[in-house]
């Protein structure tokens, strides 16, 4: 069986690049479409469609038959943008003009971190545009959590993560800018994602790192709550960025979740549903 490819491709939306990675099939069906929606990965803060790598490269490994598109949003890493920030309701309508261009009319939805923010807030506006969510160490704005324990999460988390993911996220900061950057942490802080959450009928998968520092376990359980579809996974050992920790994990339980495609190692402790006192 061919490998699937993981390319760049590069996109022109009001009137600045974009820049996306694409996993590309690595054959084409008869009906010259793919048999179930694509999967969109939308980054976190200060972050680009590099954050996914070690997920691009396993779903490449799996020799999917829909594509997979990691995209920098405005602003974000290689992508052009406009001068101030936008907020998640924005980056969400961004994000449906993109798909409109790509020509996609419905897309399984995998976000981290902030990225989670936007996910929510997409399915939010355009419920018919989204299929499954995944979420994964998901913020909730300054109302859920207050930007001191966010700031004091960092500080916990940064020590937990592989130094090669470290100088990425130098790397991006600086493509971002720090105006840009505390710009979009107002913008993140002022969004009412639990509200929000509670509004999205998707079938949703909540998964955080058991050694996540930066969102604590409760919120990615009141959230979990929140979500009339909402189930909870947890990947023993991870940190924030679990791509980075447990990629293959990662990558097994968003083709369970989205596509029915493999099932989690239950024999090996990294897939979890408990019970989740007033879920009904």
């Amino acid at each position: 069986m061919d490998k699937n490819s993981i390319r760049t491709k590069w996109e022109s939306l009001d009137g600045h690049r974009v820049r996306l990675r694409v996993v590309l099939p690595a054959s084409v069906r008869s009906q010259d479409a793919p048999t179930s929606p694509p999967l969109l990965l939308i980054h976190g803060l200060a972050g680009s469609a590099d954050a996914w790598e070690p997920m691009l490269r396993r779903l490449q490994a799996c020799a999917l038959d829909r594509p997979v598109y990691g995209v920098d949003l405005p602003g974000f890493g290689h992508s052009q943008g406009p001068p101030y920030a936008l907020g998640m309701t924005e980056l969400a309508d961004w994000l449906a003009r993109l798909l409109d261009l790509l020509g996609i009319a419905r897309a399984h939805v995998a976000g981290i971190s902030m990225g989670c923010q936007v996910a929510l807030a997409l399915a939010h506006r355009y419920p018919k545009r989204v299929g499954a969510l995944v979420l994964v160490g998901p913020t909730l704005g300054g109302r859920a959590v207050p930007l001191w324990r966010y700031i004091l999460g960092m500080a916990l988390n940064s020590p937990r993560e592989p130094w090669f993911y470290k100088a990425l996220a130098v790397r991006m900061f600086f493509q971002m800018g720090p105006l840009r950057y505390a710009a979009t942490v107002r913008e993140m802080m002022s969004d009412d994602t639990l509200a929000r959450a509670a509004q999205v009928a998707a079938p949703t998968l909540v998964v955080r790192g058991s050694a996540d520092g930066l969102v604590p376990e409760a919120s990615v359980r009141r959230l979990t709550v929140a979500l009339p579809n909402g189930a909870f996974a947890a990947i023993l050992g991870a940190g924030h960025v679990v791509q980075y920790h447990r990629a293959q994990d990662l990558a097994r339980l968003v083709q369970a979740h989205c596509w029915g495609d493999a099932e989690p190692e239950v024999g090996q402790a990294l897939w979890r549903r408990p019970d989740i006192p007033g879920k009904r």
